[in-house]
């Protein structure tokens, strides 16, 4: 099975004669000049797109502002002032870098890391919430971790750089971040809720290759780490839900 490239979304319009209600926006329920969708979606193997989605003009227009604007990405609880400052923050580093699907702002993964977390009992830790917005600026951006003690404190500087790896191959970067991981086990439940949402993520976008590359590493990350995570049964159960998805392939 080929895993097809990514596309832009693919737009056609419905002819104005046509009265079927059926094809009513699918988001706001209205009936007037619909259109229909599908955000880089491909039937594997072949050249057909799949999943349309029936909106009007008004929901397509924002729909695909949020591929550029991302103000417009949500969170599925409300953020906090802090989490407002790092999202700002991340933002502006992060600055046109796409996600893995190659067409979302990366605003998308940090909104997913940061309600992983949430999702698995965390949204007190506001520390860990903040991190979750800042955990690849010194990875992927040029801030330095003593920018991130000047701007959010030392807790949250420690996890984002724990979870940094750092090395001129992937090996050597995972190896790096594992070490370090391990020596402040504080911040395997952001990495947790980052490899989680990257397998979800890249499971349906990239399946034949970013999915098949974190469920190879998924054996030495749960050796490495799971002998330092904590009994809390909030991380225990990220560790289920990641064994879980990878579980499903295998």
């Amino acid at each position: 099975m080929t895993n097809q490239p990514n596309l832009p979304p693919k737009v056609a319009r419905r002819s104005r004669g046509d009265t079927d209600s059926s094809y009513g926006c699918d988001e706001c329920g209205t009936t007037t000049a619909p259109a229909l969708i599908n955000f880089c979606a491909r039937t594997p193997g072949s050249g057909h797109y799949n999943g349309v989605h029936s909106v009007c003009r008004r929901c397509l227009e924002n729909a695909l502002a949020m591929f550029t604007d991302p103000s417009l990405i949500q969170t599925k609880t409300p953020t906090n002032m802090a989490e407002r400052v790092a999202r700002a923050f991340a933002t502006k580093m992060h600055a046109d870098q796409k996600y893995d699907s190659g067409t979302e702002p990366y605003v998308v993964h940090l909104a997913e890391v940061r309600d992983t977390l949430v999702e698995f009992g965390w949204g007190n830790d506001n520390d860990l919430l903040v991190s979750a917005w800042l955990h690849d600026v010194v990875e992927e951006t040029t801030v330095l971790a003593a920018n991130i003690q000047a701007e959010f404190g030392a807790r949250v500087s420690n996890l984002v750089w724990a979870v940094t790896g750092q090395g001129s191959s992937r090996a050597e970067r995972n190896d790096d971040a594992y070490c370090k991981m391990s020596s402040y086990p504080d911040s395997i439940p952001l990495k947790l809720a980052d490899r989680v949402a990257n397998a979800r993520a890249s499971k349906q976008t990239s399946p034949d290759k970013l999915f098949e590359m974190y469920r190879r590493e998924h054996t030495l990350f749960s050796a490495i780490l799971k002998p330092h995570s904590g009994a809390d049964s909030r991380e225990i159960a990220m560790w289920r839900a990641l064994d879980e998805i990878f579980a499903e392939v295998t």
